[in-house]
């Protein structure tokens, strides 16, 4: 019996091992001191990957759960190009792309048969591992800004976690505190050349990669196949004892 049970637990610590992937970030700040070393409320940030492999996205925020219309769509802003800046590159290269044609559905809604679905799109920055840091870029054709990037004179960015989305807070049974952890959001503004500036909101959301072996979130499909491997090993390896305790 000793033995059967060993089997059974290497076979569940093969289940978790497989069967579960984790992708974790964390968004680092920095005050935003302005030409009169003054200290802000605005600050600029990265992200961190500290844990697993995955895609990073930016995603629409909702405002109105039964208005379709009442959005703050990356589109609907003015948003036509965007992407992200590897902060360890030396070369400060660019990794941007078209918003036109990148949108992917991260969840919808709809209220009621008589509402439209509120439908949250997002756009891939691309596919990262523990250790990368990014900074987040956008451009609307005639101005551009990124989270990190120090512009003289100008509070550029800014990372706030005590603002709620509208999907987000229906979700969390209209808890707000926890509808402020799930959904934070990042701000940039875009400075044009007559002076005057537009403040650009959006979220994040985090996919992990589907082969990562490391534990978190359960993956779609995984644990049933996991668990048919682990008791397809656990059944092979107790026949073969039986077979060497018969001989």
């Amino acid at each position: 019996m000793k033995h059967i049970l060993s089997l059974l637990a290497i076979a569940l610590a093969f289940t978790a091992t497989t069967a579960f992937a984790a992708f974790n970030y964390e968004v680092i700040t920095t005050p935003y001191i302005n030409q009169y070393h003054q200290g802000t409320d605005w600050e600029y940030y990265k992200i961190r990957v500290t844990e697993g492999s995955g895609k990073l996205y930016i995603v629409d925020l909702l405002n109105n759960i039964y208005d379709s219309n009442q959005t703050d769509s990356i589109q609907q802003q003015g948003i036509t190009r965007y992407g992200y800046y590897d902060v360890n590159d030396p070369n400060h290269v660019l990794h941007d792309k078209p918003v036109e044609g990148n949108a992917v559905v991260i969840d919808s809604y709809q209220a009621s048969q008589w509402h439209n679905p509120a439908t949250r799109y997002g756009y891939e920055l691309g596919t990262f591992k523990a250790g990368d840091e990014v900074e987040v870029y956008l451009s609307n054709g005639t101005a551009s800004a990124s989270s990190y990037t120090p512009v003289e004179g100008k509070n550029t960015s800014r990372y706030d976690s005590g603002t709620v989305d509208a999907l987000v807070m229906y979700r969390n049974n209209w808890n707000w505190e926890a509808a402020r952890k799930a959904m934070p959001i990042a701000e940039l503004t875009l400075y044009e050349s007559d002076g005057s500036s537009t403040q650009m909101r959006f979220g994040f959301y985090a996919k992990a990669s589907e082969y990562d072996s490391t534990f978190g979130a359960p993956l779609p499909g995984g644990l049933p196949i996991a668990l048919a491997s682990g008791l397809f090993a656990l059944g092979f390896l107790y026949i073969r004892r039986r077979k060497a305790v018969a001989a």
